[in-house]
């Protein structure tokens, strides 16, 4: 199973999508349903690529939620939240809340976040590491994965940019 390592609460579930042609999980319910990788959050992932990649499937009407763990050169630690619930954009030392209303639902996207551009640009320091990646929302999330250059069909003026490239260009790999 690919979500062994992950921890995962609420109404999570193992489908097969006919759409897509592949096993999702689908994740049912409030913000308490969510997964989460690693299932020790004191553990760490190390990942030192600066994107993350997931591809999943928002409805209409729902919230959605992605944070991320990323360390810094001087070994800190700060927090970025994704949420389709934010307005605004709001920051401290440790931690950014980024809004998600541009985010396209009801089908299949990529979405691509620049983790080295966001702790560069709010916390003007230099992205070592991904640590934790966890998401809570209703969705259906097929993988997700990291990458060391921008994935193709996306725009560099924006940090975060959601793509409906073929899923069929991107890694097999799950995180």
């Amino acid at each position: 199973d690919p979500a062994a390592k992950w921890a995962q609460s609420g109404k999570v579930q193992r489908i097969f999508d006919k759409g897509v042609k592949s096993y999702v999980y689908m994740l049912e319910g409030g913000p308490s349903t969510k997964m989460q990788v690693p299932r020790d959050e004191r553990q760490g992932l190390c990942l030192t690529q600066q994107f993350v990649v997931l591809q999943l499937s928002v409805p209409l009407g729902v919230g959605f939620n992605v944070q991320i763990l990323a360390t810094d050169t001087l070994n800190n630690k700060r927090r970025i939240f994704l949420s389709s619930a934010h307005r605004d954009i709001s920051h401290t030392p440790l931690h950014t809340r980024l809004p998600l209303g541009m985010m396209t639902r009801g089908q299949w996207v990529n979405l691509a976040i620049n983790v080295s551009s966001i702790v560069s640009g709010v916390f003007s320091s230099t992205f070592k590491s991904i640590e934790l990646i966890c998401i809570s929302a209703s969705c259906k999330l097929r993988k997700v994965f990291t990458m060391r250059h921008q994935p193709h069909n996306t725009n560099t003026e924006y940090t975060l940019r959601v793509t409906t490239a073929p899923l069929k260009q991107f890694p097999k790999r799950v995180v």
